[in-house]
């Protein structure tokens, strides 16, 4: 008579156990990882063409130290003339809602990493100029006469990276990003460049010099617990981080 080895039903129960146990602590940490490179993916895209869209302005307009930004921005004509004169010539846009509300052109609700939501703009109500691109991200365009310490001027677009939802998140698929005369270049919000080509983050002191923040500053606006900002310049980490979503 053959003796053949096998396995016993406990034995078999107890592979299948051990399977289940490493699967689920395993395949939650996979797909956060996948979903972290598909958003840092669409962010990567989304600042590509923001950036080609600024450069060729300012071919044809001049840096944008020369643009006018004399008028006041809080006037829906004043923004609306500017960004139809420096910015969305040089996007493929598949449907512009201008300054008008409630047109659908951006998501009903922002949320932030922490939790809360966004109470400054980003949602359809916004009074921003509002286009969706061909690429389905909607984006706002505004600019301000007050950005830094020093009352610089400043470019404001916002982007929601991963297309038109009912929600976004601040940090995840909704990015705030800068152009400040200047630098004449436009860079997601807290980053700059340092005199040796790599990014620091900056802002402006009083003076309107360009001073570097602290890696702990930058966290407190980039992180998802109760005790900080929620996600502002969250775009700023990812490039500083080499194209990373490390929080």
């Amino acid at each position: 008579m053959n003796n053949k080895n096998a396995f016993t039903l406990a034995e078999v129960l107890i592979t299948l156990g051990i399977i289940g146990v490493v699967a689920a602590i395993t395949i939650p940490t996979l797909i956060n990882n996948y979903k972290k490179m598909h958003y840092v993916n669409k962010f990567k895209h989304t600042y590509s063409l923001l950036q080609q869209a600024i450069g060729m302005s300012q071919v044809e307009n001049g840096p944008l130290d020369t643009w006018d930004y004399s008028e006041n921005p809080e006037e829906e004509e004043n923004l609306t003339k500017f960004a139809e004169k420096y910015i969305t010539p040089y996007l493929k846009i598949a449907k512009n809602c201008g300054t008008r509300t409630g047109e659908g052109c951006l998501p009903e609700k922002v949320m932030l990493l922490n939790g809360n939501e966004w109470p400054y703009g980003g949602t359809d109500n916004d009074i921003s100029y509002k286009v969706v691109l061909s690429n389905g991200v909607p984006i706002t365009i505004d600019y301000k006469q007050n950005c830094t310490e020093n009352k610089t001027y400043c470019i404001g677009i916002t982007a929601h990276t991963d297309g038109l939802k009912k929600q976004t998140t601040m940090g995840r698929d909704y990015f705030l990003f800068d152009a400040f005369p200047g630098l004449n270049q436009i860079y997601p919000r807290g980053i700059y460049p340092n005199s040796t080509g790599s990014y620091s983050y900056l802002n402006t002191d009083e003076n309107g010099n360009w001073i570097k923040r602290t890696k702990e500053e930058i966290e407190a606006k980039c992180c998802n617990s109760s005790q900080c900002n929620g996600g502002d310049w969250c775009g700023g980490r990812i490039l500083f981080d080499g194209y990373k979503m490390n929080y």
